[in-house]
């Protein structure tokens, strides 16, 4: 409706598919070219259906996998500096990996390696929706913080680490290693630091960052960073605590490698897998998503932040087992996710409030 000529053209284009589905689909990026080509000047005339977008899509994939392997790389590669060598676990005489003790081994399997697997997995997804809403309702976007979306999560890690918190005493207890937290916060710094050097070169020489579909991480403006302060300690108290429990409740030098990082990732992610697939399940069959909160606009928002949840909890079960397995330690892990993870939704979130 409306007139071109006069600028007051106006269409709806409504394909059959989900918002987050918009960003990565073929038709209805096929609208917004057909349409621009109606109402812009200049430009090559094409069909709509002549798209070559995702092949940058699968490039940013591999460059967002990449940059993962980057930061494992730095890491090992910086456990052979001298000031960093007392991090890296020692060997035995024949040059192995030490065995675990007897108690890491009484403690593994069984019902209660189970129920920690439960308890580790539908704890975080069962208090999403809640945390969210208090989160909303309590601590909306402030000149103190400023990303109203942030806050919902901080609330959520906040709840999370104190229920992990509260479990802490009913996990194995495990050797603690003693003068590490200097070297640790010293490599995390450093590893996430070579990241975004990458990730800025990156930005420089091919104007992209990493990504894929709704996930991405996205360099720093000046005012982010400065946000970044404010949320980086509340979040890497909750990776310390939580991944410390973790490791505590699954990981073993006995174990192998793949198990190792299977347990850890579904540790992380099971809940939220499920949660995100009961919601499209729901969906699908009712035509609604399942809402426990009053606001009609609630869920659907939540759930698509819910989706990035799987990928990057992934991830940092992939750092935190990484980096256990070769310093026998949570804090390094723990405290590169922190800075990850903080720059991750920092960098790709909304900033409400006047900062």
């Amino acid at each position: 409706y409306g007139d071109l000529a006069q600028g007051t053209a106006r269409v709806l284009y409504t394909p059959a598919i989900t918002h987050p589905a918009e960003h990565i689909s073929h038709e209805a990026i096929g609208y917004s070219l057909d349409w621009f080509a109606r109402t812009l000047k200049g430009g090559t005339p094409r069909p709509a259906d002549d798209q070559i977008w995702f092949r940058k899509e699968l490039g940013t994939l591999i460059a967002l996998a990449g940059f993962v392997v980057l930061l494992l790389g730095v890491f090992d590669g910086l456990l052979e500096a001298p000031f960093f060598s007392h991090l890296r676990l020692p060997v035995v005489a024949d040059g192995s990996e030490p065995v675990q003790t007897t108690t890491q081994k009484a403690n593994q399997g069984g019902g209660r390696w189970i129920a920690a697997l439960l308890l580790s997995a539908f704890i975080p997804a069962l208090t999403y929706y809640p945390a969210f809403a208090l989160g909303g309702t309590f601590v909306p976007a402030s000149h103190f913080l400023p990303q109203g979306f942030t806050n919902q999560i901080l609330v959520w890690a906040v709840i999370n680490g104190l229920i992990a918190l509260a479990l802490m005493p009913f996990a194995p207890k495990r050797a603690r290693r003693s003068g590490i937290i200097t070297p640790s916060i010293l490599i995390a710094l450093a590893t996430v630091a070579v990241g975004s050097v990458a990730l800025w070169l990156s930005d420089l020489a091919f104007k992209i960052d990493v990504r894929f579909w709704i996930v991405a991480l996205k360099l720093m403006s000046a005012k982010q960073f400065l946000i970044f302060l404010i949320y980086l300690l509340p979040f890497t108290v909750f990776f310390v605590i939580a991944l410390h429990v973790l490791h505590r409740n699954f990981s073993s030098l006995g174990a192998s490698r793949g198990a190792l990082y299977l347990t850890n990732i579904l540790a992380l992610t099971l809940g939220f897998i499920v949660l995100v697939g009961a919601q499209y399940l729901t969906m699908w069959l009712s035509g609604k998503l399942f809402n426990p909160i009053p606001d009609p606009g609630f869920v659907p928002l939540s759930t698509i932040v819910a989706i990035q949840f799987v990928p990057l909890l992934a991830i940092c079960a992939v750092i935190a087992t990484f980096t256990w397995r070769r310093t026998g330690s949570s804090l390094p892990g723990a405290l590169i996710c922190g800075l990850f993870v903080t720059w991750y939704v920092v960098a790709g979130t909304a900033t409400q409030a006047a900062f």
